[in-house]
């Protein structure tokens, strides 16, 4: 929801930058956590991948875009004659870099998407305690998460491995960058796989098996103990930022959930942009997670427990680039059209590998069912079908831990440019789901949560374009099916 609001309205002002897959944004906000009108700076990135597996994001692209994102929100502020009090940050989980001993860059991101290191996994899993150390991180083994990433690189480049001073997330290298130093919040950390979450401190076993010691890691803090503020060099760059304070960047996923108001168990927060989640917030003591799924937090008192599909709107993207299909509005009538499942087609839609329930970063795409009358468009439905069902057993899996919700909040630009795929995963899931017309939770997040490091605590806006979704009976039915198909298909390939 965008509101046009005055100069006193708007004022304390509060930034909120959100680190994507695809993108990167920033925007302000007033006191009461509404986005100002037309402040939004929004640049696109690039992730580059290989055959093998590889998904990577140049370091110096991604800040030269955030550079840029800031020296529009520094025009827009101070045209308005705003001044920014605090800034959050909101980026990606499961990514890192390295950084020399004056903080330059020796690698490229490597992001969540990547699953050369799942060449590492069978080492990782024959370790000494293995077995236990999800328990301790809330993170399962697999090629998303730091310990297989960093294992990867002394195998596959120790030379470059040796010469990193640390290893640290896109967040850190962007306060880093702004601030001129660095720490990792427990939010961040605990999407590594290298955070004992029953100490809140670097896992001394897991680095050790791997060849790791903690201090090529950075320190950690609360997202709110360490305040920062910008460079001199950047102060006078952007006079409108000049006096804010800036705190460690938080998971983009936890940001979510806050920015959408999914902060207990009655409202989880579902996510469809580049890749997707179901998340249900907690203010509990940390408890391990079932196998299936992953447990991260916000801060010391809120933890999440949740999915992740690897595949979401980059699987979109895939089909726009290397199909004819229709004009997108025409797409998305015809979606809404056709019945589940007509398609006849069996879509694995692992392009990207394979995360919650199973863990197979080995997994790849596969269809099955072609004939001489299949289109184009049966294969995008098959493909977003498939991601629904997903959804699907993610849900089954929370619902397990924590029961039923009263509400799903669904975001995400996948989703909110999509209204047939948002009633495909409600009829998948069987819940109902409230999909709403802002796709920027996470800056919301990250917003609220500079807010709360200047003692202000207010509502979530309320969504008037929002859109309660129910699931229909027999189309439910009818995912049952589908999804029993899959599961078939997916046992006789395993046997084979």
């Amino acid at each position: 929801m965008i509101i046009t609001a005055t100069i006193q309205q708007v004022s304390p002002c509060f930034l909120a930058v959100d680190q994507g897959t695809s993108s990167i944004r920033a925007r302000l906000y007033d006191h009461q956590c509404n986005p100002i009108h037309s402040s939004l700076a929004q640049r696109q990135l690039s992730l580059h991948t290989t055959p093998d597996g590889g998904a990577e994001m140049d370091p110096e692209a991604l800040i030269a875009a955030l550079l840029s994102c800031l020296d529009e929100i520094n025009r827009i502020a101070d045209s308005l004659h705003l001044s920014i009090q605090a800034a959050g940050i909101s980026a990606i989980w499961h990514s890192m870099l390295g950084i020399d001993k004056e903080g330059r860059p020796l690698t490229p991101i490597i992001t969540w998407a990547d699953t050369r290191p799942q060449s590492v996994i069978a080492e990782l899993k024959g370790m000494p305690g293995s077995a236990n150390w999800s328990a301790r991180t809330g993170c399962p083994l697999h090629c998303s998460f730091l310990p297989a990433k960093l294992l990867w690189l002394q195998r596959s480049s120790p030379k470059i491995f040796q010469s990193v001073s640390r290893w640290i997330s896109p967040g850190e290298y962007i306060i880093q960058r702004l601030c001129g130093q660095s720490a990792c919040s427990l939010s961040m950390a605990s999407g590594t796989g290298l955070l004992d979450q029953l100490q809140d401190e670097w896992n001394a076993e897991i680095l050790a098996a791997i060849g790791m010691d903690a201090d090529r890691l950075s320190p950690l803090v609360d997202y709110n103990e360490t305040l920062l503020r910008l460079t001199p060099d950047l102060r006078r760059r952007w006079p409108a930022l000049a006096d804010a304070v800036w705190q460690a960047a938080a998971g983009d996923g936890a940001c979510a959930n806050l920015g959408s108001g999914c902060t207990d168990k009655t409202r989880w927060a579902l996510t469809l942009g580049t890749s997707g989640a179901i998340r249900v917030m907690e203010s509990a003591k940390y408890e391990p997670p079932p196998p299936s799924l992953w447990r991260y937090r916000l801060d010391r008192r809120r933890t999440l427990l949740g999915g992740a599909l690897s595949n979401g709107g980059n699987l979109m993207d895939w089909f726009q680039r290397n199909l004819i299909l229709p004009k997108p509005a025409e797409l998305e009538q015809d979606l809404s059209q056709r019945e589940p499942g007509s398609h006849g087609l069996i879509f694995a839609s692992y392009l990207a590998g394979q995360r919650s329930p199973f863990w197979d970063g080995a997994a790849r795409g596969e269809i099955y069912g072609l004939t001489l009358h299949t289109d184009a468009v049966d294969l995008v439905q098959a493909g977003i079908e498939a991601v629904a069902i997903h959804f699907a057993r993610i849900a089954e899996g929370i619902v397990s831990v924590v029961g039923r919700p009263h509400q799903i909040v669904g975001g995400g630009n996948a989703l909110v440019s999509s209204p047939a795929w948002a009633q495909m995963i409600c009829d998948a899931i069987g819940l109902p789901l409230c999909a709403t017309s802002d796709a920027e939770a996470s800056l919301r997040g990250a917003a609220l949560l500079a807010m709360e490091t200047m003692g202000i605590s207010t509502e979530v806006p309320s969504d008037p374009a929002a859109r309660i979704l129910y699931p229909d009976p027999e189309r439910m039915k009818v995912f049952q099916c589908e999804r029993d198909r899959q599961e078939h298909r997916m046992s006789s390939v395993l046997r084979e």
